[in-house]
């Protein structure tokens, strides 16, 4: 249960200051994400770059902010956690769609 009185005075950290500050590796692969709206069907993502909190993909649509899904994996396989993740944004850049994920709940 929450308290309404502890929250009212005190900021709560976003994260999103650390994240910037994290250092990003180029991706070389996919990501296959299945979205909560449609758990049935999982969708390749080009990877452009990776950190511990987060990442970057490209789509060919717009992903509205704040849905959710499941990181399945990458393609070729390389090792990748499985985690939930949120779309923090989503802008048009040369005729694609960059979209910032945020990791939740790695597992």
């Amino acid at each position: 249960m929450l308290h309404d009185e502890s929250m009212a005075k005190k900021p709560r950290p976003t994260g999103l200051d650390d994240r910037r500050a994290n250092e990003r590796r180029p991706g070389q692969s996919e990501v296959l994400i299945s979205w909560h709206h449609d758990p049935g069907q999982g969708v390749r993502y080009a990877l452009v770059n990776e950190g511990p909190s987060g990442c970057l993909i490209t789509s060919s649509v717009p992903l509205v902010d704040g849905m959710t899904g499941t990181v399945l994996g990458t393609i070729p396989e390389t090792g990748c956690h499985s985690a939930s993740v949120l779309v923090a944004w989503c802008r048009h850049v040369g005729g694609r769609w960059h979209v910032g994920l945020r990791y939740f709940g790695v597992v």
